[in-house]
């Protein structure tokens, strides 16, 4: 996921930079992206490419692995791609060399689906057939249709009904950084969604810019128009610099949908305990908007350990990697919400709610003219959504705010759990000062139960959907 910056202005979408062109190491995509923070192992954590005033959010982040397999970036279009190799039982489709590395460096769709417990919901048929998932996004990049066609071809995986809207007008300029990072979040966002939810229908709604004011005026027209089960938000900006006037703007959209039982998620950021100032020029300690409001399920990250074949779980810890660390924190403008009251031992509203992997070393997959892994926050965002299609199929009916289902949940004492309980792991991260030095913003350890890196863990994602079935 990319970070918010100048904040009067622009919202950073959760992967708005392409950091690398090969798979050279951390070295090579470290030196790719300027550097203005530092994780406590003292490798570079970038800043932020400095947005406009004006022109508030930005997206999330890719590393290429072009020319790693046979299913390399040269393939012109989704028919230059040959059958992909069939899933059995044991063992998932292995596509691209990053996948067959000793751990892996990358999971396709079905080590994610095996390690999280997508599959045996598939193979029961809840699919998110019938479902609608709404991702809301900026710019009007038109390669989304081809790489979600390329995407599915390598893997097996059906086309979903995409619509594609833009309802107050389409902007595009290849030229523009800001927008190709952009294009990748949307693409990556669409794919991942599809990979746990693959029947559910998908439908990209398109921000004329990535002001504030313009994507939360699709997504109010979105919820106006009850488009959506779910609806997904792969973007963030510091809580702090969004203005109270705009706060209450986006939480009466949010209660607007929560009324027509849409259930919302976003990202909980990329930068640890920290984001952006509101003059773009280093890191504070502060939680991002809109995974801040009550409303929204927050989505944190965690660096996922699965078999590189089969995709069996292994373990997880809090994601912190040279390139980013999971956001959490505690709010300065919203009170902690009844689900967090009794659970969480804080007076305000504290982020994440949950997790899904995040990270850049065994992160998510996808296509974009070429392979690439997807990682931030904004690479469990989508895929938290796909969950929420899921169990709304599985329960027939919309499930609205899930976060109170999810605490309950989490603190049953049961040999079942519904989530995995992250203890290992922080978001601590290095920043660099404006006057040159180097200093620590504190984060917070991953713990048994609830905390501020990876909130209640990932899910068993059959368990979860059948714990919400029975509720």
């Amino acid at each position: 996921m990319l970070i918010g910056e100048d904040h009067s202005v622009r919202l950073v979408s959760c992967s708005t930079r392409v950091l690398a062109v090969l798979l050279a190491g951390a070295a090579a995509v470290a030196s790719a992206s300027p550097a203005a923070a530092r994780t406590p192992s003292g490798e570079p954590l970038p800043m932020p490419a400095r947005v406009t005033a004006g022109d508030p959010l930005a997206p999330g982040r890719v590393h290429r692995v072009e020319g790693t397999s046979p299913l390399a970036a040269s393939a012109a279009s989704a028919a230059a791609v040959t059958a992909p190799p069939a899933r059995t039982a044991t063992t998932g489709r292995v596509v691209v060399s990053c996948q067959q590395e000793a751990p892996p460096t990358c999971y396709g769709p079905d080590q994610l689906r095996a390690a999280y417990g997508v599959q045996p919901l598939l193979d029961a048929g809840v699919t998110g057939r019938g479902r609608k998932i709404v991702i809301v996004a900026a710019y009007s990049p038109p390669d989304i249709q081809l790489n979600l066609q390329t995407y599915d071809a390598a893997f097996g995986l059906p086309d979903p009904k995409l619509t594609v809207v833009a309802p107050y007008g389409s902007t595009w300029d290849p030229a523009d950084p800001l927008q190709q990072g952009w294009s990748d979040e949307v693409s990556a966002d669409v794919q991942l969604a599809h990979v746990v939810a693959p029947e559910a229908d998908v439908i990209l709604v398109q921000a004329k810019s990535s002001q504030k004011e313009d994507v939360l005026a699709v997504t109010r027209w979105a919820v106006n128009r009850n488009l959506g089960d779910v609806i997904s938000m792969s973007f963030i900006s510091n809580e702090t610099c969004q203005g109270r006037a705009f706060l209450a703007a986006q939480h009466a959209v949010f209660a607007a949908a929560v009324a027509r039982g849409t259930t919302l998620v976003a990202g909980s950021g990329d930068y640890g305990p920290a984001q952006v100032t509101c003059d773009g020029t280093t890191f504070t300690r502060a939680v991002g908007s809109p995974a801040v409001d009550p409303l929204v399920l927050a989505v944190g990250g965690t660096t996922l350990d699965a078999d590189p074949v089969s995709g069996a779980y292994r373990s997880e810890t809090a994601w912190n990697e040279p390139f980013g660390a999971t956001g959490g924190g505690y709010s300065t403008v919203f009170p902690a919400p009844a689900y967090q009251r009794g659970r969480v031992r804080a007076p305000m509203r504290a982020v994440p709610d949950v997790a899904w992997d995040a990270a850049l070393d065994g992160g998510a997959l996808v296509y974009l003219g070429g392979w690439g892994i997807f990682y931030g926050t904004s690479a469990g965002t989508p895929q938290w959504a796909g969950v929420v299609a899921l169990a709304d199929q599985a329960t027939r009916r919309r499930l609205g705010v899930i976060n109170d289902d999810a605490y309950r949940l989490a603190a049953r004492r049961t040999k079942t759990p519904a989530f995995h309980d992250i203890t290992t792991g922080t978001n601590t991260v290095n920043v660099l000062n404006t006057d040159g030095s180097i200093g620590t913003i504190d984060g917070y350890p991953a713990v048994p139960g609830w905390d501020a890196s990876t909130g209640l863990g990932s899910p068993f994602v059959d368990r979860l959907v059948t714990a919400l079935r029975l509720s």
